[in-house]
């Protein structure tokens, strides 16, 4: 985990026994007065392999409005981003017949972007999601911010619809 000076970051993950995936809450504070959040970015996960040979046949589901899948930014060279709302807050990569979910449990669907793009070594991909954090245009800066839900993230067997049906079920 990497955060700036002057602030305060608790993060809890947890594994719950027979479920596949790893859930992820973050609460950010900062210490010194005037300062103030902007936004909050968690999970960073930098160093995702391809699931195919080149990545040839590695998609991202994309869940802007309609899902629709794109091809992986290892070979389209192009980022992939889902803004919540009116996205549905959770993506996938997928390829034979396996994939990576992220999502995220939020009730509120408070204003997110989950976004995929290629490392700076063009042979592996990075996944974050970026939370703007509410209220900072008041009079006092936003001072902390916590996960209203739980992120959520994990490997799975079979595409597109099998992510989504993870989602479903939340």
């Amino acid at each position: 985990f990497r955060w700036s000076e002057g602030i305060a970051v608790e993060v809890e993950t947890r594994l719950i026994a027979g479920d596949a995936l790893l859930r992820g809450r973050i609460k950010a504070t900062t210490k010194n007065a005037p300062s103030g959040l902007l936004a909050v970015t968690f999970p960073v996960v930098k160093g995702i392999q391809p699931l195919t040979p080149q990545s040839r046949q590695d998609a991202i589901l994309h869940t802007q409005s309609f899902g629709r899948k794109t091809p992986s930014p290892l070979v389209s060279g192009e980022a992939s981003i889902t803004a919540c709302p009116p996205g549905m807050q959770f993506t996938a990569l997928t390829g034979d017949g396996m994939g990576l979910y992220f999502g995220e449990e939020d009730g509120q669907a408070n204003r997110k972007q989950l976004a995929w793009a290629a490392d700076a070594d063009a042979e592996s991909l990075g996944f974050s999601i970026n939370h703007q954090v509410l209220g900072w245009g008041g009079h006092e800066p936003v001072r902390e911010c916590q996960s209203p839900g739980d992120i959520v993230w994990g490997s799975f067997q079979g595409n597109w619809y099998d992510a989504a049906r993870i989602y479903r079920k939340w």
